[in-house]
């Protein structure tokens, strides 16, 4: 049995004001744990990034025009009457094959893509596309897996677009879901509801199946077929020194943290009692390996934080420091596990930014959410990690229910008092998730229909009240006045004047976040 892994191009969504751009692609980490787990049990994958050669292609010759996907109604139309050639749109057809006649596709017993940003319509309309010409051309089911919502699930299915949908699991187990699939897919007496977590149609209705998985394993990322030259700059970049360098990085993805130990009320982590780390020793040879084959020092960590708990981030650098990694590395970090000893460590180990979640510096917003954090240690810790050379940057969640301009300012003055050591703010609108959306009754709110006006783009971002506060409407008014006042806040310091820091740092960081900090 031969498998095709492909990852889908999409315009990016901006998540809180719905606009769509295009940004370089990174290394994809979920079709590299994909192959690497299907290789481990005996079958055979190859994979391809598709958005990366989009956007490479476009830089060449803007040969591909992605735009049309980005029509909503003209995609919606598209799916619709794909299978009937007089209605069909001729135009996605062809801006379709382009893209699929950028990879090998002939002789392949199954498709599977990767995909992000779910209820984009240039997503949908990119899978619709490749689609009609996979099944044109060779009759193959299609595969996809991750979080979407049930009615983009559903309009996949039925509308035969794909065949089948690995759900997400509380185990983050799709890879070895999928493992299952293929290996009953290649029965002759081949049934989908041997495989739990898999949504497909059954007779023009979406049926899933029950059960989930438990087996879970870290496995070591194989990035065999991806074109990693093609994620490398390769070209100058003018910096505020008036200096210049050619970003020529290789950087990796990996991780090592499934879920989150703490329980705080927005995160999805919150409605899975899951967590699961591997072992140190296991992620510096992981690291060691992949740096040696790849020709790279240069990572991107995708944990939910790289310090979960004091014991697990003393090991981990411990385990760093004894195998003499010599790499640079991003990740999440949580101030409730951070002193001045462990970042000292994380800098010597090859930390280069590390993204705090602060979400609010409101005490009765931080009491509310579940989220154990001293106002004053976070300030400490920003000042430290800025101290040792590493890039500070906060996450903050404009919109949390119960949300008063009294707690907004409070975050404005917080960020005002530590602007010194905090490199980029990161805004996110609040959007219901984790207990907000299991127990939405305990934390003070009622879920309204998801047809409600959104704060941001759609995927999840369904409407509320609060219970004893402000209604729907009024809450997205108070949002998006609480988003603005964020947004206007001015970050005076720029990458170079930091201590300890090099143009080395300065160009893996710009790699990592694209033109983030270019003023």
């Amino acid at each position: 049995m031969k498998i095709k892994l492909l990852k889908i191009p999409h315009f990016e969504t901006d998540v809180n004001e719905g606009k769509f751009n295009v940004r370089y692609p990174l290394v994809p980490l979920s079709l590299p744990i994909l192959k690497s787990t299907l290789k481990k049990n005996s079958l055979k994958a190859e994979q391809d990034d598709l958005s990366v050669k989009v956007f490479r292609q476009n830089i060449k010759d803007n040969a591909i025009n992605l735009t049309l996907f980005n029509d909503e109604k003209r995609v919606n139309n598209f799916i619709k009457t794909k299978s009937d050639s007089e209605k069909s749109d001729s135009a996605m057809e062809s801006e379709g094959l382009k893209i699929l006649n950028l990879t090998k596709h002939k002789c392949f017993d199954l498709f599977g893509f990767s995909l992000d940003e779910t209820n984009n319509p240039s997503t949908l309309g990119v899978i619709a596309s490749l689609s009609a010409s996979i099944k044109e051309k060779y009759s193959v089911p299609i595969i996809c897996g991750g979080r979407a919502p049930n009615e983009v699930v559903n309009k996949l299915l039925l509308s035969k677009t794909i065949d089948y949908w690995i759900l997400e699991g509380p185990y983050a187990n799709q890879p070895q879901v999928f493992v299952k699939f293929c290996k009953e897919f290649e029965n002759r007496n081949f049934s989908p509801d041997k495989i739990p977590q898999l949504s497909y149609n059954k007779n023009g209705k979406v049926k899933t199946t029950n059960g989930f998985l438990e087996k879970d394993e870290f496995v070591t990322p194989d990035f065999d077929g991806l074109p990693l030259e093609l994620y490398k700059r390769n070209k100058h970049i003018n910096l505020h020194t008036g200096g210049t360098a050619v970003d020529d990085l290789l950087v990796l993805p990996y991780f090592f943290v499934k879920g989150c130990p703490n329980r705080c009320a927005f995160c999805c982590n919150s409605s899975w009692n899951y967590y699961k780390t591997n072992d140190p020793d296991k992620v510096s040879a992981d690291l060691k390996f992949l740096s040696k084959k790849y020709k790279t020092k240069n990572f991107y960590f995708l944990n939910s934080s790289i310090n979960p708990t004091k014991h697990y981030i003393n090991s981990l650098v411990n385990s760093f420091s004894n195998n003499d990694l010599s790499i640079s590395f991003t990740d999440c970090a949580t101030f409730m596990n951070m002193d001045e000893k462990i970042l000292r460590k994380l800098k010597d180990a090859g930390a280069k930014r590390l993204i705090y979640g602060l979400e609010t510096a409101s005490p009765k917003l931080l009491n509310y959410i579940n989220k154990n954090l001293k106002l004053e240690h976070a300030e400490k810790i920003l000042k430290k990690t800025y101290e040792l050379g590493i890039v500070g940057e906060v996450e903050l969640i404009p919109g949390l229910p119960y949300e008063t301009e009294k707690d907004v300012t409070e975050t404005i003055s917080f960020v005002q008092r530590n602007q010194k050591y905090i490199q980029q703010i990161n805004l996110f609108k609040f959007w219901i998730d984790g207990r907000f959306l299991k127990e939405p009754a305990k934390l003070g709110i009622k879920l309204l229909s998801e047809k409600q006006e959104r704060v941001c783009i759609p995927e999840n971002k369904r409407g509320f009240d609060e219970i004893k506060g402000l209604k729907w409407k009024d809450k997205v008014k108070q949002t998006n006045q609480a988003y603005s006042r964020l947004k206007k806040i001015h970050l005076p310091y720029r990458l170079e004047e930091m201590p300890n820091f090099s143009l080395k740092d300065y160009l893996f960081i710009f790699h990592i976040t694209d033109t983030m900090y270019e003023k």
